[in-house]
């Protein structure tokens, strides 16, 4: 069975659930750095095609259509599509969203220059099996001089995962390689998942044809690790002032848990 296949059959799975996985204050921070810069790219002309591709149950696209935008939400799994089209409806937003059923790195629903914005959120090019192709794919699909805001694991944020671990050996391979294996309880669902540098995401960008506008990363302090300060409601506010100081200090990028890279398509 294909990576790809894979993957659809481990959303698919957990698609009714996935939501609630991501409702502590570590993730709230998280959405928060991610919105509060989306929002900023997002086209000035309320008619622009937008698509988010790898847009699993539906946070981001719903989030865009509220502020008046359509949206097409692409996903490889027909699960986490399916949830995403239930949770618009309760929304009343089924007429500014559409719903494809489509695989990041074979986007053959979509014609050449399509979109006027595309967003891939959630780590799709990391868990695709073949980052370039998808970044590629990205890049044929839209329009000249449109943006792309994309997300993806970085590879030294994670090293900590193999020390507490004390596997140096799968360390060192990681950090060769920077794909590492995607362990479920289901044999049938593991799958690889790359990890990136920030040097190595942008220079994936500029070789499909993008010119790279900025990169920060999500999160630079790794506050998952101090969950006291994370739910003490009062403190939030001060923990993003600090967090969102630091997101796009070019120094600190490598210890950050993911990169956000936005881009515009050359020509």
């Amino acid at each position: 069975m294909k990576d790809k296949h894979k993957v659809a059959h481990f959303y698919n799975r957990v698609s009714k659930i996935y939501d609630a996985s991501y409702q502590n204050a570590y993730w709230r921070l998280y959405q928060k750095a991610t919105w509060d810069n989306l929002r900023k790219h997002l086209p000035r002309d309320l008619s622009s095609q937008i698509l988010d591709i790898g847009g699993g149950t539906g946070l981001w696209a719903i989030k865009i259509a509220k502020t008046g935008y359509c949206v097409v939400l692409a996903d490889i799994s027909r699960g986490m599509l399916d949830t995403a089209q239930k949770k618009c409806e309760a929304e009343r937003l089924l007429q500014k969203i559409s719903f494809v059923e489509c695989d990041i790195c074979d986007m053959k629903a979509f014609g050449d220059a399509s979109f006027d914005f595309v967003l891939s959120q959630g780590d799709p090019i990391s868990c695709c099996g073949n980052p370039r192709k998808a970044i590629q794919e990205i890049h044929r699909v839209m329009k000249p001089q449109a943006k792309t805001i994309c997300s993806v694991d970085n590879k030294f944020g994670a090293m900590h995962y193999f020390l507490d671990q004390g596997k140096l050996d799968e360390l060192e391979h990681f950090l060769r390689t920077g794909w590492s294996h995607w362990l479920t309880e289901q044999q049938e669902e593991q799958f690889d998942v790359k990890f990136f540098s920030p040097q190595e995401i942008q220079n994936l960008f500029i070789e499909a044809g993008f010119t790279v506008l900025s990169i920060m990363g999500k999160t630079m302090i790794p506050w998952r690790r101090y969950p006291k300060l994370l739910e003490d409601t009062n403190l939030f506010d001060q923990i993003c002032k600090i967090e969102f100081s630091l997101n796009q200090e070019a120094s600190l990028l490598g210890s950050a848990s993911h990169i956000e890279i936005v881009a515009q398509k050359n020509g």
